[in-house]
């Protein structure tokens, strides 16, 4: 029988126009040699020969899962240049982004393995997670590499051990030739999964290294590290995994090998999306455009006879030596970053407090256009939206006769809502019963989207600090489980709370504590927001007058998960099984559109709808050119003129 447990190592060098980094190749390398030896059924992924794109990513895993057998675990190492937008959305870099405008979207990539009957993955990321700097980022599609897999969807256990945190990059330590150069992060890992070092092991198992004690280990020591080279990095860790079948180093360890020394203490190259240096590539795959290297194909396979792994060639050298970039620099940019998105932050906030807009209506619903207006507003045969100021303020009407969704002439279930506006562009959620929603355009599209209570507007600064974050980049700078439990406070008084909160916990690998969410939803009589049932993974059925129903199963009590949740129980407490409507028929977020195919044929997604994919926008909130809008009200409502 193959091996139980499954790693795919990618390492990527070489990313025009960003700058190149030796040391991922070597890092991932590393990784692949370690994991063959443990026992895992190992494939190393590298661009020292020709560049590595997502077929090829997807022709590795593939070939690691389908027929294989029953996979126990599951690692995917990755190292190079990645970015974070949008509401906690990781993207790594391959080596054509820049041409492909595509990148691995690390969350939708983890929800297609559920349905590879996989019991647990681990996603290793020696990657920076800056934010987009330019257009050509800020608007990457994001790609789940995977189709849809061969069995149900199950819930994996989950370890995320990412290498930064907070907004940080992640480094890259030269050395005195590139085959010495060294990632800070996963220079400290492979030492401990080597068992290098006494500080990995868990306390209370002798001579095994555990989920937890690898966490707990990198946590303490890559600080460490990182201050030797100057620089600051605070690793991003969740272990998921549980005892007994936590283990990543049993007794006896491995025997290790002779083990790289540390580079000399020097300046250290970020691994994020800024092209600081001289750029461009250094293979002549990226430099010259000539045709692909022979010599081998960039897919290797560990085998047996434990074959010399492909390193990094000592001899490449720049035509023209890229400037050197200092610990200095680097905390310089930095801090400039961190008070750009703080002041621009602080701005969003001041214009959305700021905001001409309705604070109630009679009818119980309605919604407004802030730095636009709209030409009509669409909710289909159960409302009319109704022009009250402008093409600004709209209120959200009922036919005549009405249908179920009102009473005395009060909307009181939810409905999607699409917003066709002057300019022909499309931006669209959902009407809420009890709330007033605010929609802020820019040239991306939908910069926000903000739901007022029209009773309750106690902390509504709240609401606005966290979507000005989310539109100033600021949100990937925050503690993904704190500021989720922050929103949480707020997801009653503005249902755009929960949906952040939801995707925080996403990149957690959390679904309980977004079934929770929902289960508060329900409980309160309020809709579950389309993007909670996606992230949920709810189970939905239609309902009599084409509601969306989801069903969102009960959840255990568990142990509070630092100090922001155990001053709060409803945090970590039990829920139980419930039910409710869904809000809206389509995501809220344009992150959420890339989760989709994993839902084709439920409720949630109607035939045809992802044929909008293409006309989506570049905004954080959902929105449309002028003909993907048309498509997306014929999919919904059907008519689109």
């Amino acid at each position: 029988m193959p091996p139980a447990k499954a790693c795919l190592a990618i390492g990527i060098s070489d990313a025009p126009p960003l700058d190149y980094l030796p040391g991922a190749v070597n890092g991932a390398a590393s990784i692949a040699k370690w994991a063959e030896q443990a026992g895992y059924r190992t494939t190393l992924l590298v661009d020292t020969e020709k560049p590595v794109d997502i077929d090829t990513v997807n022709a590795a895993l593939t070939g690691l899962l389908m027929g294989r057998g029953k996979t126990e675990r599951l690692l995917i190492y990755f190292a190079g240049h990645g970015l974070a937008r949008d509401a906690a959305e990781d993207l790594w870099l391959l080596s054509e982004w820049f041409s492909d405008q595509r990148a691995v979207a690390v969350g939708g990539l983890k929800r297609r393995l559920e349905r590879f009957g996989i019991e647990q993955i681990a996603i290793v990321a020696d990657a920076c997670r800056s934010l987009p700097n330019d257009l050509d980022t800020a608007d990457l599609t994001p790609d789940n590499v995977l189709g849809r897999g061969p069995v149900d969807p199950n819930l994996p256990l989950v370890d995320i051990l990412k290498a930064s945190s907070k907004f940080r990059a992640a480094y890259m330590i030269s050395g005195p030739t590139a085959e010495d150069d060294r990632c800070i992060f996963t220079g400290v890992l492979e030492e401990a999964l080597w068992g290098a070092k006494a500080g990995a092991f868990a306390d209370d198992r002798p001579g095994v290294i555990t989920s937890g004690s690898l966490a707990k280990y990198l946590r303490a020591e890559v600080p460490v590290r990182a201050r030797e080279y100057e620089v600051e990095l605070r690793p991003d860790i969740v272990s998921g995994f549980l005892s007994p079948d936590d283990v990543y180093v049993g007794a006896p360890a491995p025997p290790a090998p002779a083990l790289p020394s540390w580079p000399p203490a020097g300046p250290p190259g970020a691994m994020g999306p800024d092209a600081r240096g001289a750029g461009g590539g250094r293979r002549g795959w990226s430099t010259a455009g000539q045709p692909e290297a022979s010599g081998g194909d960039v897919l290797e396979w560990l085998g047996d006879d434990g074959g010399d792994l492909p390193r990094q060639p000592a001899s490449l050298e720049p035509e023209s030596p890229a400037p050197k970039v200092t610990a200095e620099d680097d905390r310089k940019l930095i801090e400039e970053g961190r008070a750009d998105r703080q002041k621009r932050k602080d701005g969003f906030a001041a214009a959305y407090a700021g905001e001409d807009r309705p604070t109630h209506y009679e009818t119980a619903a309605g919604f407004a256009i802030s730095g636009a207006s709209a030409r009509r507003g669409v909710l289909g045969k159960a409302a009319i939206a109704q022009d009250d100021r402008d093409g600004r303020w709209w209120r959200v009407a009922p036919p005549d006769p009405p249908g179920m969704a009102w009473s005395g002439g009060r909307l009181h279930e939810p409905l999607p809502l699409l917003v066709e506006l002057d300019d022909g562009r499309w931006v669209g959620a959902a009407a809420l019963p009890q709330f007033v929603a605010t929609f802020s355009i820019d040239a991306t599209g939908a910069a926000s989207l903000i739901y007022r209570s029209m009773y309750d507007t106690y902390g509504i600064e709240m609401t606005e600090r966290a979507v000005a974050a989310l539109r100033a980049g600021a949100m990937a700078a925050q503690d993904a489980r704190a500021f989720a439990v922050e929103l949480r406070q707020r997801k009653h008084a503005d249902p755009v709370m929960g949906v952040l909160a939801a995707y925080l916990y996403d990149s957690q690998g959390d679904v309980e504590s977004i079934r929770q969410i929902a289960s508060f939803y329900a409980g309160a009589g309020q809709a579950i927001p389309y993007d909670i049932a996606v992230l949920g993974r709810l189970k939905t059925s239609a309902g009599p007058e084409g509601q969306i129903v989801a069903h969102v199963p009960a959840v255990a009590a568990r142990a509070p998960q630092g100090p922001a949740e155990e001053q709060r129980r409803w945090t970590y407490g039990a829920t139980p099984e419930a039910g409710g409507l869904v809000g809206g028929a389509f995501p809220w977020l344009r992150q959420g559109w890339s989760l989709l195919d994993d839902e084709v044929g439920s409720a949630l997604v109607p035939e045809g709808l992802l044929e909008v994919l293409p006309h989506l926008l570049p905004s954080p909130f959902t929105a449309f050119d002028a003909e993907g809008g048309k498509l997306l009200c014929r999919r919904i409502f059907g008519s689109g003129t």
